[in-house]
């Protein structure tokens, strides 16, 4: 049974006496039959207005009804706001999705329907249109079936849709479909080439066939065995001694590609978005770059600049670890050493130093390739040295060294004016390296400070007079182990040490290597209940990590 709505007459009875409303409007306004409403002003001895007579409101749409956007048909209006991302294509709020964006994003209460509709006649335009926006838009094109009015929007056949819409709908395979249409073998590009490859398998001397299965391979691979089948190579080999893995047009290709050096880059090379930003930033600088394989006689340097003798090596995570991306121990260093052997300089840079602090390894690269000197530059004896406070020097070594603060023992800045510019921190040594040992240094990525190191350094040798003070650089990141900031501040090479490594596991942290100081036999144990008779490497592995090599540490000693 319907429910009477509870209205408030006098208030009815007031607004149609005391404005020019009538009665369709209030009905419109207070959800009732418009029968009601004369009802309601009958009751209460109020005459009926006449028609016409009630003055005219000056209005730009005569009718609410009138649809102001009114799509073309290849064409369709989208309603969004400049000041954030939101945009919708439900020009007509017919889901509500315009008044709740508005309430949530400005706090603005909508009007009711009848307001709404007012606002529209009176002023031409819809009342969410003070804070949205209209533009049109080209419609999206669509892929229809050539049996039925079904039709899908993926057009590049990313989601297979379609194919599964051939199966279900009309019992057909993709091949069945191509042999009917033709013209669909780009949309099917995929399945196209696996149609192609079948059939291709199927004549003499193209194929070799797996004895447990029976399917035909150019080659039978180690993986296809493992988890088709979930047998070992090792077993594999043992129970089908005699069976053939190679196809002859396979091998005969081998053949002919050991006849060619491994010295080509392939046109098909994987370069991931980070690798390209780089680039990108090179090619705005006009550095003249590519990528070579012929100075490590086939294998690869990602950036090379021929110019300046240096390459720059981009390292995934994941990809250059020891065990997924079979990157052993020495794979860094290595290359490292090859290079600097044909008299070029290499820098790694890894995948979580990038992704995390982009501004300073751009600045790193710069500085390496000397594009910096766009930079304002601020010489040494414009500056001033003094001590700073602990917070001070954790704010800009945070924001300005690629490993970030260290706790240190003395803090010294270099300041323009009241501008701090550069900060060298100090520690006294252990017992294993005795004397002083200098802990960070950097300077503003947004300027140049030539000759500011060695200020402060001289500063801190002038107040503490030590016998000697240490330091340890990374080899990833040191193009000329006999010319850099260290050597032209007095230091020598004292010790180069081995690799060095973290762990690492996606599945926690894509972007983020972690110390193995924390990875400790005891605390694993501990914590996880292992026996203290596997490795810490054991452990490791047991909760999913994976270890990356680096290239090593360079020991720097000044001596009195």
């Amino acid at each position: 049974m319907k429910r009477n709505t509870e209205i408030n007459e006098k208030q009815i009875c007031d607004e149609y006496l005391n404005t020019n409303i009538g009665t369709e409007a209030l009905a419109l306004k207070y959800h009732i039959g418009k029968k009601r409403v004369k009802s309601i002003l009958s009751n209460k001895g109020i005459k009926p207005k006449s028609r016409g007579k009630q003055p005219l409101i000056e209005t730009f749409v005569t009718d609410w009804r009138v649809v102001k956007y009114v799509s073309p048909s290849d064409k369709h209006y989208v309603a969004y706001d400049e000041k954030t991302l939101f945009e919708t294509d439900d020009i007509e709020n017919k889901s509500g999705i315009l008044t709740t964006y508005i309430e949530k994003t400005y706090g603005v209460k909508t009007p009711t329907l009848y307001d709404r509709r007012k606002y529209y006649m009176k002023t031409g335009n819809y009342w969410w249109e003070q804070w949205l926006k209209v533009r049109l838009e080209e419609n999206t094109p669509t892929k229809k079936c050539q049996y039925c009015d079904w039709e899908t929007n993926d057009v590049d056949n990313l989601s297979g849709m379609f194919g599964v819409h051939l199966s279900k709908a009309h019992g057909l395979t993709i091949e069945e479909h191509l042999k009917k249409h033709p013209e669909d073998v780009t949309y099917f590009s995929k399945q196209s080439k696996a149609i192609i490859r079948r059939e291709h398998l199927k004549k003499d001397g193209c194929s070799v066939a797996c004895p447990l299965c029976g399917e035909r391979f150019s080659k039978l691979t180690a993986g296809h065995i493992k988890y088709v089948h979930h047998m070992e190579w090792a077993k594999f080999k043992e129970l089908y001694p005699d069976v053939r893995l190679v196809s002859d047009e396979a091998y005969a290709q081998a053949i002919k590609g050991q006849a060619k050096t491994n010295l080509v880059v392939s046109k098909k090379r994987f370069i991931s978005s980070y690798e390209r930003e780089i680039r990108k930033m090179l090619d705005c600088y006009g550095v003249s770059y590519d990528t070579n394989r012929q100075i490590l006689i086939g294998k690869e340097i990602d950036i090379l600049v021929p110019s300046l003798k240096l390459g720059i090596e981009f390292d995934g995570l994941k990809f250059h670890t020891e065990f997924f991306g079979k990157k052993p121990q020495r794979y860094h260093l290595d290359k490292t050493l090859r290079c600097n052997e044909k008299g070029y300089g290499l820098i790694h840079i890894f995948e979580d130093e990038y992704v995390n602090h982009k501004d300073i390894v751009i600045s790193k690269i710069k500085h390496a390739l000397g594009l910096n000197k766009g930079l304002p530059s601020i010489g040494a004896r414009k500056c001033t040295i003094r001590h700073i406070y602990k917070h001070q020097a954790k704010t800009f070594l945070d924001k300005n060294h690629i490993q970030g603060y260290a706790p240190s023992s003395v803090y010294l800045g270099a300041f323009y004016d009241d501008l701090l510019i550069a900060v060298m921190s100090f520690k006294n040594g252990t017992i294993k390296n005795r004397g002083w040992e200098l802990t960070r240094f950097a300077t503003d990525i947004n300027y140049r400070c030539p000759g500011i190191a060695s200020k402060i350094f001289s500063a801190f040798l002038q107040e503490y007079n030590p016998f000697s003070v240490f330091s340890f650089a990374d080899r990833r990141w040191t193009v000329d182990i006999n010319n850099n900031v260290y050597t032209k501040m007095g230091f020598k090479v004292k010790k180069i040490s081995n690799p060095d490594y973290r762990y690492y596991n996606e599945k926690i942290d894509r972007y983020k290597r972690v110390h193995k100081m924390t990875m400790n036999k005891k605390a694993m144990s501990k914590k996880y209940g292992f026996d203290l008779k596997m490795t810490e490497l054991e452990m490791a592995r047991e909760l999913g990590y994976d270890r990356i090599w680096d290239c090593g540490l360079i020991k720097y000693v000044y001596e009195k």
